[in-house]
């Protein structure tokens, strides 16, 4: 995809991965990997490269900032679900915290934690989406899985990131990361 600028170079070198946060979406734009995300300054787009799909999937539609609109209407026009319908971007160069970071936008159940400590120390300011929260009788079994709402009973009466973050210590992580899917869908705030 990069016409081999990055063989032979080593991982730091190589593009830091994220997306294109097309909606504008206070959650961030791919709730698929996480609850929290960096919202970088618009000036680091300039050195951006972006896709879509994903680049696992060796997309053909990939370019410079200004292919995004084209990128996007191809999300939109998927009609996948917020977990998936996110255009993908390459960051090339180092992303650092001081400079390029707007902010860390974190889930609200990370405040008065160990996880909200030690995004202090990141040097960039810290704020909070409405928060993902979700009750295990709201999922639909059909999404990932009769199993996995059954987990997710298991977990708790109310689930938030904090607490799937602690169960990921005790539970496989792929079914945990099906959980997250559940709750990522299903208990937005």
């Amino acid at each position: 995809m990069f016409g081999g600028r990055y063989d032979g170079q080593p991982g730091t070198a190589r593009p830091v991965y994220g997306v294109w946060n097309r909606r504008e979406d206070v959650y961030g734009g791919a709730i698929r990997f996480g609850s929290s995300y960096l919202r970088l300054k618009s000036e680091v787009a300039e050195r951006a490269t972006f896709c879509f799909p994903d680049s696992a999937l060796e997309p053909e539609d990939y370019g410079d900032r200004h292919s995004l609109p084209q990128l996007c209407e191809l999300a939109d026009a998927t009609g996948s679900d917020d977990l998936d319908d996110y255009v993908e971007a390459h960051i090339h160069g180092p992303v650092e915290f001081a400079t390029d970071v707007d902010a860390l936008v974190l889930d609200p159940s990370f405040i008065g934690t160990p996880v909200e400590s030690a995004a202090r120390e990141l040097g960039c300011p810290i704020e909070y989406h409405p928060g993902f929260r979700g009750t295990p009788a709201t999922f639909d079994p059909a999404y990932r899985g009769p199993d996995i709402v059954a987990l997710a009973q298991e977990l708790g009466l109310e689930l938030t990131p904090y607490l799937l973050g602690d169960a990921a210590r005790k539970h496989p992580p792929q079914t945990i990361k099906y959980v997250w899917h559940c709750l990522a869908r299903f208990g937005r705030r």
